[in-house]
């Protein structure tokens, strides 16, 4: 259980955690979700109906002790004319991966908020992705994959950032702007795995080049009883910068419950018109990896 969290009524989550946890079992690998040729990727208003779209940008691999942050990821995609998901597999720049598609008979529930996607497979690998439509955003979504909410910790957990990355020309050299969005992700407290969601906001400085990143409202679902909860304690705070020639950022950050970790992603669209990133951060209170993602 997660400990002094309060009750949180989002029913519509709920429901839907659920029906999928009562349909899996833990571990395992994914099932096969990508086609046999791909459109690589622009802007989401110019994907097709039907269409496997292939993305590129960065990841995070963590285990309770460690990370790896990558900008090697991949992601393939496809969704029907109503814009939902009928397939997606995700890479990150460790090897690992996972795959979901409705069409081999897994799980795919859209609908529930702020873009949120929740994904199960036939190996019982869960997953928590952004539908871009849902959320707003034109170049950029993100996920996370692991054992599935409920089940034992995995041997690693794993969370990408995919879109089409602000070309360096593209890059603004003065000016602060604010970008607003949302971040998902992962949390493991002992035996425990709970999917999480938050708000996020980060302001970034163009001519100093920082990013100044905090999340809030965060919720935890799929615990073993079913129960959402508000989890305050997991909201961050983090700062990164990056360097003069690229559209790439790193920094460290903190949980309010005391983790700390790392944030590492890059600006998407022709001038930085949106953000996005991964997370991670670990301690004596277990350890939470996932993605965020966010547009002026």
């Amino acid at each position: 259980m997660l400990s002094g969290f309060k009750n949180y009524h989002l029913v519509p989550i709920l429901l839907a955690m659920v029906s999928i946890i009562a349909g899996c079992a833990g571990g395992g690998g994914g099932s096969s979700g990508s086609s046999a040729s791909t459109t690589p990727f622009t802007a989401w208003s110019a994907v097709a109906p039907n269409t496997a779209t292939a993305l590129s940008g960065s990841s995070t691999t963590a285990t309770s002790s460690s990370s790896s942050a990558s900008y090697g990821a991949s992601g393939n995609v496809t969704f029907d004319s109503s814009r939902n998901f009928t397939a997606i597999s995700m890479t990150a720049g460790s090897g690992a991966g996972a795959s979901f598609s409705t069409g081999s008979g897994d799980t795919i529930s859209q609908g529930m908020g702020n873009g949120t996607v929740f994904a199960v497979n036939k190996q019982g690998i869960g997953a928590i992705i952004t539908n871009p439509y849902d959320a707003a955003f034109e170049y950029q979504t993100f996920g996370a994959w692991g054992a599935y909410a409920g089940g034992p910790q995995p041997a690693n957990a794993n969370a990408v950032s995919l879109g089409s990355a602000t070309p360096v020309t593209g890059m603004p050299a003065t000016g602060s702007v604010n970008f607003v969005g949302f971040a998902s992700g992962l949390y493991y407290q002992g035996a425990g795995g709970y999917f999480t969601t938050a708000n996020m906001n980060a302001g970034v400085d163009f001519a100093a080049r920082t990013v100044a990143f905090n999340t809030s409202n965060t919720i935890a679902t799929g615990s073993a009883n079913g129960a959402v909860v508000a989890a305050p304690s997991l909201n961050m705070t983090g700062y990164g910068n990056y360097s003069t020639g690229t559209s790439k950022f790193s920094g460290t950050l903190s949980t309010a419950n005391g983790m700390i970790g790392n944030m590492t992603g890059q600006f998407y669209g022709p001038n930085a018109n949106e953000i996005g990133g991964t997370y991670y951060a670990t301690g004596s209170q277990g350890y939470t990896v996932g993605g965020f993602g966010g547009k002026r």
